[in-house]
Order: structure tokens, then sequence, then C-alpha cells
């Protein structure tokens, strides 16, 4: 992913590494393969969730001519699904802010559709809301 240009803090070289957990009654799990199966287990035995809350981490690692540095951004996002429809909802926690949180979305939109296109299915499309 490539860092965006309009950050106050402008144009840096770099990579974006995500790291997401998936809550549960009492905080987030890892989502790995093991958490990914029992989700998926989950919604066989009791159908699709109505809301599903998790936390994103975005793990920048910037290099420069001088040094190379890791930073970090932390987000809480929430999926509410409704027929037809999915409302995410996605909270700045801490961190530089890089990623703007619209631009969070529009990643997950492309991801997701790219998923979708591959199993034969159609596009997701967005609309995007914000507050302050």
């Amino acid at each position: 992913m490539e860092l965006s240009p309009a950050n106050p803090l402008g144009p840096v070289h770099g990579t974006v590494e995500f790291k997401a957990g998936i809550g549960n009654r009492e905080g987030f799990d890892i989502l790995d393969r093991n958490e990914e199966e029992r989700v998926l287990r989950r919604i066989e035995s009791r159908g699709p969730f109505e809301t599903l809350d998790f936390t994103l981490e975005l793990r920048y690692k910037i290099r420069s001519e001088e040094s190379r540095r890791f930073l970090r951004d932390r987000y809480l996002a929430r999926l509410s699904f409704q027929p037809e429809r999915v409302e995410v909802l996605i909270h700045h926690l801490k961190g530089l802010k890089r990623v703007q949180p619209d631009e969070l979305v529009q990643l997950l939109v492309s991801m997701v559709n790219s998923e979708l296109t591959k199993a034969g299915y159609g596009k997701l499309e967005s609309e995007i809301l914000e507050t302050d």
C-alpha cells in the first residue's frame, strides 16, 4: 500500500503491514488461520453475525537514507450487517493517522471486491459518511 501523499507529514518511502484482531467478549483475538476457522465454524453453526468488532494495526516500515523507523496506527472497526448493506464504523485509537479512515475503508472494500470477483460475485459499492 502506498502511504498517503496528502498526509501533512508528507510523502515517505516504506511499506505497511496489517495485523488484525477479531472481537470476543473480553478483548480481541489475533486473526490467524486458527481464528479464521473458529469464526467460520461459528457462522456455520449459529448463522451470520449482526455486528463484528475488530482492531487493525498498521505497522509502517519507513526507510530513509539515514535511518529505518517503525511507526504504528491502531484503529477500532465495527461491521454492522443489515439486509443488502454493511455499515463500517472506524475509529482511530492512536498513532500518526498516516492512513486516513476513509482510505482504510476504500482499501478494505477493494480487498473484499477482489475476493468477491474471484468467487464470481458482484462487487460492493461504497458510500462514505464522515463525522468528527
